[in-house]
């Protein structure tokens, strides 16, 4: 878009970085960030289209976050049961 006065038009330019471990990227992990992508560019263009401003963030700031004080939940295991064998041996004579 170009603004009277201005040699220059006024551009917005948006990059995305996404940083991984290692050098290469596996099948599930390209594929992945391909989706994710792709949800983020679903996403960005109906706020824009409904004319919402888009939320900054979903997740609440650390110290915002509630503190789980509860302790960790483990399953309840049966007793076990025993099993007792009886071998008779019998002879005939």
């Amino acid at each position: 878009m170009s603004v009277p006065g201005q040699k220059a038009p006024i551009v917005e330019i948006k990059i995305e970085l996404i940083l991984h471990k290692g050098d290469k990227l596996s099948f599930v992990d390209s594929t992945r960030l391909n989706c994710l992508q792709k949800k983020n560019d679903i996403v960005n263009d109906y706020y824009y289209l409904v004319g919402l401003d888009k939320p900054a963030g979903k997740t609440a700031k650390l110290e915002d976050r509630p503190v789980n004080t509860l302790p960790i939940a483990r399953p309840i295991s049966s007793p076990k049961k025993t099993v007792t064998t009886t071998t008779t041996k019998t002879s005939y004579t």
